[in-house]
Parts: C-alpha cells; sequence; structure tokens
C-alpha cells in the first residue's frame, strides 16, 4: 500500500481544504489522529473511581495543553490508488506554552516536524 504524507501549514492549508473536500465526497474511511506534548498534570484525588481516573488525567491535560499537530487519513479503498494522510501542523512555542519532555522527544523521533512549527504552524 502506498501512503501519501501531506503536511498542511498557514501558507497551504487554503489549498489542502479543497483536496480534503473533494477526498470527502468520495466513498472512503476517514481516521483522525492528535498529537499533544504530554502529560503534565496528573489527577491526584479519590473524587474520581480508580477505572475512571486515566480519563479524566487525559481530559485535564488536553484542556491543558495546547495542541501540536492533528492527523487526518483517507484510507484506501477502490476509489483511491493511496491513502492519504494530511498532517496539520499548528503554531507552538516551546519557550511559552506547557509540555513534557519526554512527550516532545518521542514525537521528535517520530518525525514530527517540531523544528518549523514556530514559523509556518497554523495560528
Amino acid at each position: 500500500m502506498t501512503v501519501r504524507y501531506i503536511n498542511v501549514w498557514k501558507y497551504n492549508i487554503e489549498k489542502i481544504f479543497k483536496e480534503i473536500n473533494n477526498l470527502c465526497k468520495k466513498n472512503c474511511l476517514i481516521s483522525l489522529d492528535t498529537e499533544f506534548p504530554g502529560i503534565v498534570s496528573k489527577i491526584k484525588s479519590s473524587k474520581y473511581p480508580t477505572d475512571c481516573i486515566s480519563y479524566h488525567t487525559l481530559r485535564k491535560n488536553v484542556n491543558l495543553l495546547k495542541i501540536i499537530q492533528i492527523g487526518i487519513t483517507f484510507e484506501k479503498n477502490y476509489n483511491f490508488d493511496f491513502t492519504t494522510t494530511f498532517q496539520f501542523n499548528f503554531d507552538y512555542n516551546f519557550e511559552y506554552y506547557c509540555f513534557a519532555q519526554d512527550s516532545i522527544d518521542l514525537l521528535s523521533k517520530s518525525k514530527v516536524l517540531l523544528e518549523t512549527k514556530d514559523n509556518d504552524g497554523i495560528d
């Protein structure tokens, strides 16, 4: 299977939305993925049942942190020759926003383009 990755920045977002609009008109599977800068706050309370703490920890961190990237994948089926993933890269200032260093290290190793987000990231 061929996978096509397309990075979306503030300078090409309008063109990409037109392409996504055309892809949405076709019969395909669509999946969504998000990249946040880690876990910076943990819940240490008996307010929640033990089996709900992971959910509430994740929820709290998503609400506290700024998103780094959203991925939208259009899965290959009989209408496509390939799978396409659009990687929406957001403006992220590491001097201003909170993050967990271990998560940023993992994202860097996973080839999430952190070094260019300050200049070309979507606001």
